[in-house]
């Protein structure tokens, strides 16, 4: 395992990929979500009449009441970020219950600070009381005689009065999450404040990388270095981001490079080892929650060859409580509260990755995380990223639809890992390159690879009308898109304007445009569908099942023939499990190999006018009408490139059966109404809805001697079964594309 040296080690992906076997078994997004479901319900049943917890049990140093306090503020915080609502008249009680407290402990304020948060998400109105606690918090941090940027259990009012002058890392990490809670929501934090939190806890760091509880410990622990590697990474957002403008080799920050390493070298075992998890100060519980700070905060996927979400979920669902809770040292309410935190927060989308490559590719460091802080207002829900590189394989990259090249310099990319890249567009995957620093070996080297990607394709300047510009925000003419296309989808979106500096800054006022050109990709490529951590839309391995196998040929025509060369692929890992029913797909083949090729049902889709022969016509009229099935969509749809396809397929199927013989089928239709299989409502991309105004699906057919001969549909279907979503198609939603395209190999196979 290696590390890649760069500015703070903000970038570093490690090179094996994978989870061990002990902690992959059970996992999935379905059992996540059912375990969250269980621990709110556990947690609810757990509130008092008046809205608060019961204390917190254990050997937490609080007075009862701000014990009471911590336990409420922990259960609201893990209830209102796993989906709750502030309207829900259960969680409104919690909330004015907290809010008449009065309490001067650094758990329990850094704790209310978090459900503050997470209220003010939903309510603006809470912000105040967000910014009444960090006041507290920022002032115990700045007071001595302790070392500044320190906290110990008790802060005082915010005269001073009462404070204890302990300090721990423990308190520590609370105290300046509580102070970031804040700084999120545009609170002013004195950047003095800053700068004495970074400076504590770097001359807190071990030898080893790492940091232990206090100076009787003799070693590091996961906890407490978790503890402070999530600080660091705070510090480093709220006082370096101006560090990173230029394109140049940056200096390194030891400290988080040592502390990731300890993470690399430790994490598995700290699971299974309570001395080295938590060394008596904590629980795994808690520690959870700062590896899921700490994973979200880096981008990092894996520490060593842990998959440290996988990982942590696992062992959470191996530990749940028939009740739906967990146990704890601080007991059942605070360890489900922790857990809940863990998999709710640790589940949700990854919008982007972001791509290590042989070159520059990290200048700034920052850029996505500030990114995706903001995106949170344009998809309504927190989105996340993460560092991806060329070594591991590339069903480690589907966590996310996007995949960000950056850099100034040549991208240096060989041929297996430009197929690499290949693979990830073809799997669903879209790539948004961004030049920086106007670096002229970046704008030409990312283009040399695009015509290696994608040598039929070309890489084009979009018009200034063109939905990119204006989807979510609006993006002035003077900033420019390329756009790579297969006519149904983006395979990559280029720009030569150096967005990532303002990401880097976080500057989301002067630099809005670049945060609404990244918002405005986003929104085309995904349509505003993302899928969890963890809830990948690539099937699994391709199964052989006892039952009838039906197989499927792509044909060849004069236009884009192929332009998702894995869609019917996809389908046929789904089908199998799903219907036992074999799907064997082949080609795309010559129209006159069909003959010989013992296919029951082909396909026609693509962009461009089709152009067949006489000969190709006769071949497929004599296909049909010997028992074979043809499917013809229009992929992008009809209102896109597909038009001239669509209209010449029209043209050939009347040559070849008749003016009136492509019909609409029936709602009725027995392709529709299968038993076990129905289709009776449909999902729609979204202009396809406002265009048909219906959620009835709209093939039409050809039928011969009562069955069906030919399936044409002007709504695509070919992008959606691999999975994607794009505004700027024209048809089927994913799913209902996928049911469609199901039903119509059971009728190949005879189903009824």
């Amino acid at each position: 395992m290696r590390r890649v040296a760069v500015w703070l080690a903000v970038g570093l992906v490690l090179v094996t990929a994978g989870s061990p076997a002990w902690a992959q078994q059970g996992f999935s997004d379905k059992a996540v979500g059912r375990a969250i479901e269980r621990g709110a319900g556990y947690l609810w049943k757990r509130q008092r009449g008046d809205g608060s917890w019961p204390d917190a049990s254990g050997g937490l140093q609080f007075q009862n009441n701000d014990r009471q306090v911590g336990a409420t503020s922990l259960a609201a915080y893990a209830l209102l970020a796993s989906g709750a609502k502030v309207k829900d008249a259960r969680m409104a009680k919690t909330l004015t219950w907290l809010g008449e407290q009065r309490t001067f402990w650094t758990y329990a304020v850094s704790l209310r600070t978090q459900a503050w948060m997470e209220a003010t998400r939903q309510d603006i109105s809470y912000r105040r009381k967000l910014f009444a606690d960090a006041l507290v918090l920022i002032k115990a941090g700045a007071r001595g005689p302790k070392p500044p940027g320190s906290y110990g259990y008790r802060l005082g009012d915010l005269r001073g009065r009462g404070a204890l002058q302990d300090h721990d890392p423990s308190n520590g990490q609370y105290g300046v999450l509580g102070v970031w809670a804040a700084y999120q929501f545009n609170g002013e934090v004195p950047k003095a404040y800053w700068a004495a939190v970074m400076k504590y806890w770097m001359d807190k760091q071990q030898r080893d990388g790492g940091w232990k509880y206090n100076n009787g410990d003799k070693n590091s622990t996961g906890t407490m270095t978790s503890a402070g590697l999530a600080t660091m990474f705070v510090c480093v957002d709220a006082l370096l981001a101006n560090k990173f403008t230029r394109c140049q080799r940056s200096k390194e920050l030891p400290v988080l490079e040592k502390a990731l390493s300890w993470f690399d070298r430790n994490f598995e075992n700290t699971l299974r080892n309570d001395k080295l998890c938590h060394g008596g100060h904590g629980d795994t519980y808690y520690y959870l929650f700062g590896i899921e700070r700490i994973g979200l905060a880096s981008g990092y996927k894996y520490f060593g060859k842990a998959d440290w979400y996988r990982i942590g979920a696992n062992w959470l669902l191996k530990n749940q409580e028939k009740d739906g809770s967990w146990k704890g040292k601080w007991g059942k309410d605070v360890a489900t509260a922790y857990a809940m935190l863990f998999l709710s927060r640790g589940r949700k989308a990854v919008l982007f990755n972001r791509l290590e490559y042989d070159g520059d590719w990290n200048n700034r460091p920052r850029a996505l995380a500030n990114l995706c802080r903001w995106a949170h207002k344009s998809f309504e829900r927190d989105v996340y990223w993460q560092i991806v590189n060329l070594s591991v394989p590339v069903a480690a990259w589907r966590d996310a639809p996007i995949l960000v090249i950056s850099g100034s310099g040549k991208p240096k990319l060989n041929d297996g890992q430009i197929g690499s890249l290949r693979q990830y567009v073809q799997e669903g995957g879209t790539i948004f390159s961004v030049g920086e620093c106007n670096g002229a070996g970046f704008q030409s080297g990312i283009r040399e690879v695009y015509k290696k990607l994608f040598p039929t394709y070309e890489l084009k300047e979009l018009p200034a009308d063109h939905k990119l510009y204006s989807v979510q925000g609006k993006v002035p003419r003077g900033m420019k898109f390329h756009m790579v296309t297969n006519g149904g989808r983006p395979l990559v979106i280029h720009t030569d304007t150096d967005l990532c500096v303002d990401w880097q800054l976080n500057r989301t006022r002067s630099g809005e445009v670049s945060f609404n050109a990244a918002a405005n990709v986003a929104m085309y490529v995904t349509g505003k569908q993302l899928r969890n951590r963890g809830a990948s839309h690539w099937p699994g391995k391709l199964v052989k099942v006892k039952g009838p196998t039906v197989k499927l040929v792509q044909l060849k025509h004069k236009g884009n023939c192929n332009p998702e060369p894995l869609a019917w692929h996809r389908v046929a890992r789904r089908i199998a499990p799903e219907t036992k029913v074999n799907l064997d797909v082949r080609g795309p083949i010559a129209i006159g190999e069909l003959a010989g090729s013992g296919a029951k049902v082909a396909t026609l889709t693509g962009t461009g006018e089709m152009g067949l022969s006489a000969a190709d016509k006769g071949a497929l009229k004599a296909f049909i009408e010997g028992g074979g099935l043809l499917l013809i969509d229009v992929a992008g749809g009809v209102s896109g490139e597909g038009k001239a396809f669509g209209e010449s397929a029209e043209v050939m199927v009347r040559e070849m059966f008749g003016r009136r013989s492509l019909r609409t089928l029936s709602s009725g239709s027995g392709l529709y109404q299968m038993k076990g299989h129905k289709i009776s409502r449909v999902h729609y991309q979204r202009i396809t809805r406002l265009r048909l105004g219906t959620h009835e699906p709209r093939l039409k057919a050809v039928l011969l001697d009562g069955r069906i001969g030919v399936v044409f549909s002007r709504e695509d279907l070919t992008v959606a079964l691999i999975g994607c979503s794009a505004i700027g198609c024209d048809g089927y939603m994913p799913e209902s594309a996928y049911e469609i395209a199901r039903n119509i190999i059971l009728t190949a196979a005879g189903k009824k």
